[in-house]
């Protein structure tokens, strides 16, 4: 993997995901709630994404789609606090 992509803007990007704590506690805060719940699940595995070209799989998109309230975000923040 010989390529870089760097987004450049004009000005600071900021985001909500930090690292903190440690993997014991992430699995006994955040994964354990996953098991058995396949939006969750899912969610997870978004953090697979970089490993798509060293492996030469296919690549794909899912959308998380439903009325208020219904875990969309809850779903999103899941998969954002697997990132290093």
């Amino acid at each position: 993997m010989s390529e870089r992509y760097f987004l450049q803007t004009t000005g600071a990007v900021d985001h909500a995901y930090r690292r903190a704590g440690s993997l014991k506690e992430w699995q006994d805060n955040v994964a354990r709630y996953a098991v058995g719940n396949s939006r969750l699940g899912l969610a997870l595995n978004a953090f697979a994404a970089p490993l798509r070209y060293p492996t030469g799989s296919e690549s794909g998109d899912f959308h998380f789609r439903g009325g208020s309230s219904t875990g969309k975000t809850t779903a999103l923040v899941v998969a954002g606090s697997c990132r290093s």
